[in-house]
């Protein structure tokens, strides 16, 4: 038994299970506020398509609440867009 203690495997399964503690404990989590940063970026295009038919993200303008969600930028006209590819909202 006291070799199971200083062999390597048992450093490496405490490692894991210290840091899959720590993981799944950090605030986020018990917030629910799973989807963060940059990953907001990624799937506005989906409510943009699909529930307000706006790629232009006109809709903004009329929900306030939303300014938070996703950060577009403009263009020299004045247009809407988003930096990001939707190659995640696709997948």
């Amino acid at each position: 038994m006291k070799r199971f203690f200083k062999s390597p495997h048992f450093l490496i399964l405490i490692i894991i299970g210290i840091l899959t503690y720590v993981q799944f404990n950090i605030a986020r989590w018990q917030k629910h506020q799973i989807i963060e940063w940059d990953v907001k970026n990624y799937y506005a295009y989906l409510p943009a398509a699909f529930i307000y038919n706006d790629l232009h993200l006109k809709y903004f303008d009329t929900i306030p609440e939303l300014q938070e969600y996703a950060w577009y930028s403009l263009d020299d006209m004045g247009n809407r867009y988003l930096k990001v590819s939707m190659g995640v909202a696709m997948m």
